[in-house]
């Protein structure tokens, strides 16, 4: 785990002039194949104990959504709910349920039954297997209760990917678990997913963000409090064969990975929900997005190369373009 701290000054003007004492600390370890990075601003003291809960909790929520260890919650459910009710946790029901929201919502774009097709595709990438081809069955295949909290498969063979989805979830508990202990000024990220309390003592717009072009070109900025961001793009994940650049978002029609034209980024009120929807809309294009959007909830920021191409869909946070 590294720490860094770095001392802030904050004079506040209310009845006369008082001092508060701030100090920055960042925790960072490597998690879920990505690094996973915590920024607080606070007053000085041990938050080691605060950040060792954190990442417990990362490291138990993976072994509920990953679909790269066989005996994670999530694949032992793939391989007991065909034509059984399977009783699953609080925390991998309320992401199935989000993810059949947004399956209904993009008319069955965002599917999770892609993951015999994600498998395929990591084998395609890692040089030992063909190009993908498999058929993702339809998410209205797996059958949900409420009241229960029990999952069904009605076809047999269904393999689920929350790739989409979880990280999200994810960060949105790392959020509550600071929230609980009293800090207010964080920002977590989890790869592409971000999430801000309240703004850092030093700027009061919030924290400021880079945005990337799918080339990974940081050539602007943002700034976010009391919101997520997800930003989903090919540029770290993908494969560039004869038929081009094939990343690892599939699209259940095609049965072909999203190429790299464009990066999504969505503002939302919980990373979760960004999360999916940034799936959601990579799948999905700039010309469906406006018609799913309710902006008074999320707003979203397509991204071209070079930044040629910006198009912004509701309240998007300003973005600043550095010359």
């Amino acid at each position: 785990m590294m720490i860094y701290r770095i001392f802030y000054l904050l004079i506040f003007c209310l009845v006369g002039s008082s001092l508060l004492q701030a100090e920055r600390y960042v925790f960072t370890k490597p998690k879920l194949g990505t690094v996973v990075s915590i920024l607080i601003d606070v007053e000085k003291g041990d938050y080691k104990p605060v950040a060792s809960a954190v990442f417990d909790r990362i490291d138990k929520l993976n072994l509920v959504f990953s679909d790269y260890h066989k005996n994670s919650e999530l694949m032992q459910l793939c391989s007991k709910a065909y034509g059984d009710q399977i009783k699953v946790s609080e925390e991998l029901f309320e992401v199935l349920s989000q993810s059949k929201v947004l399956y209904y919502f993009s008319a069955g774009a965002f599917d999770p039954t892609v993951g015999a097709w994600t498998k395929q595709w990591r084998a395609y990438r890692d040089g030992v297997g063909e190009k993908p081809n498999k058929e993702t069955p339809g998410y209205d295949l797996v059958r949900l209760d409420e009241s229960l909290k029990t999952v069904e498969f009605l076809e047999k063979g269904i393999e689920l990917d929350l790739g989409g989805i979880a990280k999200g979830y994810i960060v949105d508990e790392v959020s509550e678990i600071l929230k609980a202990n009293g800090i207010d000024r964080f920002l977590v990220g989890i790869g592409g997913e971000l999430i801000a309390g309240a703004a850092p003592v030093y700027e009061a717009r919030g924290w400021k963000i880079g945005v990337e072009d799918p080339e990974k070109k940081t050539n602007g900025y943002l700034y976010l409090k009391q919101q997520a961001l997800s930003t989903s793009g090919a540029s770290y994940q993908f494969v560039n064969d004869s038929d081009g650049v094939m990343g690892h978002i599939v699209h259940p029609e095609s049965r072909s990975g999203i190429d790299n034209s464009y990066n999504v980024s969505v503002v939302a009120g919980s990373s979760m929900l960004a999360d999916g929807l940034a799936t959601t809309l990579r799948l999905v294009g700039r010309e469906a997005a406006e018609g799913l959007f309710d902006v008074r909830e999320f707003s979203c920021l397509f991204v071209g190369k070079d930044f040629q191409e910006i198009t912004k869909i509701g309240n998007f946070p300003s973005v600043i373009i550095k010359n």
